[in-house]
């Protein structure tokens, strides 16, 4: 909606509730890492008697014959067993982790949004807006696990194998190490320490105020945008994989989300000295994403903390990591990040009167980073080189990567 003040000034709002799909990966892991060997259904009903799993679900509804690993060690090259060979040992196969489907479904993420705005033409070539945005979803993926461990509430170091016998399934071991769990009087062996499922029970809010102020060219030789956002996005899951760091405890996961930036300074500034010519300068500051501190063992024997090892090929993925005790999530702050762009463009135009057509030269030199500033912050990177996972307390800090350095690229353009 639009409400007009005078002849340069107008407020506008909106409101509404925008559903989005399901991710495609929730329905493609819960295939690929399932199972259906007779003790998992076992491992399954125990669950289910237990209240781990909703009394009117049907166990058959959240398996599948899923992916298992096989090996054998006297196969001829070319010449490997079909995967129908190994299906007996399927029952046997312990896994540390399983995917199983929501037997009550998967609804659809959703989010309310609202907006109001206040914009004014000062003048034929200015132009100031200010803007507040409001968004809350709902029905976020997340993990939550159906064997999982007692909370640790001690914030000692845990063993597995003590973690394992707090399970809804305790995990034991029988004289040669290999796991089991017990369904009255059978030995379930086909089972697995872990089971995961994906529940749409996530939740976010971003709140954020916007300030813009444009001058366009006109008869000047120069113009520019200047706009800063202040905002604030808090949130109990990353995506569809997260997982609490602790015994399903997703209350002490509510902090401020990953990609949360207060503040933003973004200038774009264009200087035409002749014709043909345009030099542009741009600038984009702002405050540092979070800091997770985590630790480097599996404090609560889950099993799914495992040490990063980034300079080798086979290096570790931080599955979970466990945080210290008294330790919040996203509980620091990188440094600011500081980045100026330098450009000069050439642009010639030249027309064929005689065919009445347009020919085109663009010639473009950009400097990017052009004080080489070595940011910690504000670009893509994964977990294991990421400076927003450090191992340790709070306060602790090992660089891990930096923002793209300096870099000159040269563009030429031929339009005929």
């Amino acid at each position: 909606a639009n409400c007009k003040i005078n002849e340069k000034m107008v407020v506008r709002g909106a409101a509404g509730i925008y559903y989005d799909r399901i991710p495609f990966s929730v329905a493609f892991d819960a295939m690929a890492k399932n199972n259906n060997s007779t003790d998992f259904q076992q491992q399954l009903a125990i669950l289910k008697q237990k209240g781990e799993i909703p009394a009117s679900a049907n166990i058959q509804d959240m398996i599948f014959e899923g992916n298992l690993l096989a090996a054998t060690s006297d196969a001829e090259y070319l010449k490997a067993p079909s995967a129908q060979t190994f299906q007996t040992q399927r029952n046997t196969a312990f896994s540390q982790e399983t995917r199983v489907f929501n037997p009550e479904g998967y609804k659809n993420p959703y989010t309310y949004q609202f907006s109001i705005g206040f914009q004014q033409q000062i003048n034929k070539t200015h132009l100031f807006s200010l803007d507040i945005i409001h968004n809350q979803s709902y029905n976020l993926a997340r993990l939550r696990d159906l064997n999982s461990p007692a909370a640790n509430i001690t914030g000692e170091l845990r063993s597995a194998a003590d973690a394992d016998l707090t399970r809804p399934v305790p995990i034991f071991e029988d004289a040669k190490q290999q796991p089991y769990a017990m369904s009255g009087g059978d030995t379930l062996r086909g089972i697995s320490r872990s089971i995961t499922m994906t529940e749409m029970a996530g939740h976010a809010i971003y709140s954020a105020l916007s300030f813009n102020y444009q001058k366009d060219r006109g008869a000047d030789k120069y113009g520019y945008r200047l706009n800063y956002t202040l905002s604030s996005l808090l949130n109990d899951t990353e995506d569809p994989n997260f997982r609490a760091a602790d015994a399903n405890n997703y209350t002490n996961e509510w902090a401020v989300g990953l990609n949360d930036r207060a503040h933003s300074f973004n200038l774009l500034f264009y200087y035409f000295p002749v014709k043909q010519w345009t030099a542009t300068f741009s600038a984009n500051v702002q405050s540092g994403q979070p800091i997770n501190y985590t630790s480097a063992y599996d404090i609560n024997g889950d099993g799914f903390s495992a040490t990063p090892r980034p300079y080798f090929a086979n290096s570790l993925a931080i599955i979970n990591p466990d945080r210290q005790l008294g330790v919040s999530r996203n509980s620091g702050r990188l440094p600011w990040a500081y980045t100026f762009d330098l450009g000069a463009q050439y642009d010639f135009k030249y027309h064929d009167k005689k065919k009445n057509h347009e020919y085109g030269v663009l010639l473009r030199l950009d400097v990017l980073n052009v004080l080489n500033t070595a940011n910690l912050s504000g670009y893509a990177t994964n977990s294991l080189w990421s400076n927003q996972y450090q191992m340790g307390g709070e306060g602790s800090f090992t660089p891990k990567s930096y923002a793209p350095p300096r870099q000159v690229q040269l563009t030429a353009l031929w339009n005929w």
